[in-house]
Formats: C-alpha cells, structure tokens, sequence
C-alpha cells in the first residue's frame, strides 16, 4: 500500500460523521493520531533523503559522520546535526593496511635477551589493520596501563595482544645481543616473517610510552617535557597510467596505531575513556559512557548504595 492509500485511508476514519454518529475513538483518531502520524511520517521522509543525499546511500561507512537528531514535544521539531569524526579511512582513502597476524606466539629466550614471536607450526592471517583501528588503540592503551603498573601475568597479556593485532613491526633493534655461529637475532630478520621476533622490553616500551601520554592528555600530571611527542611517518605511492591514484602506505603496525591514537585524542568527542570501577582503558564514542562494561556499572553502582548506607 502507497503513502497516498494510507493517507486516503486514515483520513476517512476522520470524517465529522463519526463524531455525528458518537464514534468519539475514531473522531480522537482523526483528530490527534493522525495529524502527528503524517508529521513524524513526512519528517521521516525528510531524514532518510537527507542521509541519502549525503552518502548515496543509506548504508554509509561507519565512522565518517555520526547523525544526531532530536524530537522536540512541545513543537514537533526534529534537529538535524553533522558532526565530523576522525577515520583513517576518511582522511586516507586509499590507505594500505595489510597486516600479518599468526595463529599463536611466545616468548623465546636468545642470548639472554626475551623476545616475542611465533610460536612453530603457527599459521599466518593477512588483515586490514585499519579496518577495527578504535580497538587496536585501546587494547594497545590498556596493555601500556597493565605494564605501567607491574599487573600479574603481562607477559600472558603482551601474547594476546600479538595473536589478536600481531607484531608492532618495529624492524632493528639496537640491543638485540650478539650475533653468533647459530644465526641472527630473530629482530633483524625480515618483518612479518615466522623467524621475525621483537625484543619483548623494547615492545612494552612502546606501549607503555603510547599509555603515559594518554595518561598527560588526561588529568596532566606528568611534567610535559617528560612525555615524547608522539611521531610517526607514512610512505606513498603514485600509480602509472591514465588514471594515477595516490596510495599511502603503513610500513609497521606502530605506525597505523600512532596514527590511529593521534585521530581518536584529538577528536573533540574524547571516544577514548577510563572505567570508572576498574580502570581499564576502553573505546566507545558516547559522550555520557563511564564505564568499559555492565558488570563493572552494577559493581560500581552497588558498591556506591552500600557507601551511602
């Protein structure tokens, strides 16, 4: 049925003659129900050509642009705003991402020096990095806040981190140790390789570097020229043909995390929070969000009740 049929049909049941005739639910149907139905149907038409006229479509990519509209009682008026939200998809279209993750990883002794690597008979996955980037930065955060603070079991906490994001890519080590009759160190050997490893201190530092300057955007408690500025460096391409195409290019994990963490910090809406039970590092864009998870707000929640009783 059309939206002229509909309409057709509603205002029949509005006819004066049900009034005449006593019908006082049909006339309130007519006379309240109905006006508002065709208002909030119209401005629903209105949204909808709105969002299509701005995307192409109504399954826009997530993470561009975020709609926020509000229905007003009193005057039946529906708000409309746009609000930019940094992506890396967004601000480099034609970002080259691919990743390699193995199925597993540990930690090897070489030289007396640990090293985090995979583990043997690991299979190897190819992802886009960039694709659940948000994650990748707070669980990077979190792991930066546990090695902060000398949590139980970091080291079973650093291996998670591997088989979920991989290797951070971080190339060359400068203390890899002595080279020997047996080979090289598993730093020097070719990125996202099995027989590739990063020193396991070198690989926290890096996280725990990324968390103490989250920590100084906070609440600053740490001097600023305590904390090193955050860089980092993208490479690109330019394709031949008659149609070139400008291709940026992440040589490492850190990279694209640096990256990802630079956008996300300094985006107005702060998507990145602290649990106010636990403390944990967790991403999630509402503005009002205090807590990483339920179980952590019924916690909170109860143990305030108790206080105050």
């Amino acid at each position: 049925m059309g939206l002229g049929k509909i309409q057709q049909g509603l205002i029949r049941a509005a006819f004066p003659e049900n009034i005449a005739a006593g019908n006082i639910r049909a006339a309130m149907i007519g006379i309240i129900v109905i006006p508002t139905f065709l208002l909030v149907w119209q401005i629903s038409k209105r949204i909808y050509t709105r969002i299509k006229r701005t995307f192409g479509g109504i399954n826009a990519k997530k993470g561009c642009y975020v709609l926020k509209w509000s229905l007003k009682y009193d005057k039946l008026i529906t708000r409309i705003t746009w609000r930019k939200v940094m992506d890396l998809k967004a601000m480099f279209p034609n970002l080259n991402t691919m990743w390699v993750r193995w199925s597993a990883y540990e930690i090897m002794d070489y030289h007396d020096i640990r090293y985090l690597m995979p583990s043997p008979g690991a299979e190897a996955f190819h992802y886009n990095c960039a694709e659940q980037s948000e994650m990748l930065v707070a669980d990077a955060l979190e792991l930066g806040r546990q090695i902060t603070e000398n949590a139980a079991n970091v080291d079973r906490t650093c291996v998670a981190f591997t088989a979920h994001h991989g290797l951070l890519g971080l190339g060359e080590g400068k203390d890899a140790g002595p080279f020997s009759s047996d080979g090289m160190p598993p730093c020097y050997g070719a990125v996202n390789k099995k027989d590739y490893g990063e020193e396991l201190k070198r690989f926290q530092t890096e996280l725990q570097t990324l968390y103490r300057h989250f920590v100084s955007t906070r609440d600053g408690t740490e001097a600023f020229d305590t904390i090193s500025a955050i860089t980092g460096s993208l490479n690109y391409k330019l394709t031949s043909g008659q149609m070139p195409q400008l291709v940026w290019e992440a040589d490492s994990l850190l990279s694209v995390l640096r990256l990802a963490y630079a956008t996300l910090i300094t985006t107005s809406s702060a998507p990145l929070k602290v649990c106010k039970n636990c403390g944990k590092v967790y991403y999630n864009p509402h503005a009002k969000s205090e807590f990483c998870g339920t179980k952590c707000r019924n916690y909170y929640n109860v143990k305030a009740f108790r206080a105050r009783s």
